[in-house]
């Protein structure tokens, strides 16, 4: 797959905002997880920069890089508290 940033004229506009967060969402399903976290963060940081900082669509944007972020984490095993 050709890279997104090939394509990007590197100018912030909401199209391009949203298609980068579908191709994120896209990959996640496929569960392509660390090719997808670079496209929400990309979006997001594109809508702060397109809405501001507390603009309340923000919110909006950071749920699926939260989603994300918390279903890998959760798939990673975890080391046991107690000591041998």
């Amino acid at each position: 797959m050709a890279s997104w940033q090939q394509y990007h004229s590197g100018e912030d506009h909401p199209t391009i905002a949203a298609i980068t967060e579908n191709l994120g969402r896209a990959l996640e399903k496929r569960q392509a997880y660390e090719a997808a976290e670079p496209l929400y963060r990309d979006a997001l940081a594109m809508w702060k920069r397109l809405q501001g900082e507390k603009h309340p669509d923000i919110a909006i944007s950071l749920y699926p890089l939260r989603r994300l972020l918390h279903a890998t984490t959760s798939r990673k095993p975890r080391r046991s508290t107690a000591r041998r």
